[in-house]
Order: C-alpha cells, then sequence, then structure tokens
C-alpha cells in the first residue's frame, strides 16, 4: 500500500499516513515456525506466495492482499488487489 500511495501521490508522509490508517484496520501475520512448514506442506510452485496463504490460513485471516493475483487462483482465501482495498475501504 505504501508503494501505491507513494506512487500517486509522491509524499512519503501520505503514504506512512495511509498505511497507519491500514494497521488500525487490518491484522498484519508474523511469519514463525509453524507458518513456514505449514507453506512447506502447502506445496506450491511458488514459495512465497505459499508463505502468504499459510500465514492468512494460520492467523484466520479474512483474505491476502497482493498485486500478484495470478499467484493466488483456486486458493480458499479470498484475494484482493490493492485497489481493490481501497475500493471496498471508502465505499
Amino acid at each position: 500500500m505504501y508503494y501505491l500511495v507513494r506512487r500517486q501521490t509522491q509524499s512519503d508522509e501520505v503514504a506512512l499516513t495511509a498505511v497507519t490508517r491500514l494497521l488500525v484496520l487490518m491484522e498484519i501475520c508474523l511469519v514463525d515456525r509453524a507458518v513456514l512448514e505449514q507453506a512447506i506442506a502447502l506445496r506450491f510452485q511458488d514459495f512465497e506466495d505459499a508463505v502468504q496463504i499459510a500465514c492468512a490460513i494460520t492467523t484466520h485471516l479474512d483474505g491476502i492482499v497482493t498485486r500478484d493475483l495470478a499467484g493466488f487462483t483456486g486458493t480458499a482465501i479470498p484475494v484482493l488487489s490493492p485497489r481493490e482495498l481501497i475500493t471496498r475501504l471508502v465505499q
């Protein structure tokens, strides 16, 4: 989110404020041993995507926000692009 807001506004301060506001609304997943073990067990082609999915599953998150939507097709976890998240938040 920081990257998108920073690119649009050319302001570090505005981007940091946006991230701070998101932290009030969203949970951020910590990656620990259990998450990494679950990611390995998922056997995804892209390990980084598997880590994100395992993180979401382990912490019972509502979804994943990513620009790599193609990497998450067929997962049970809802996936949103950053723009989709912004659209939902302003509704």
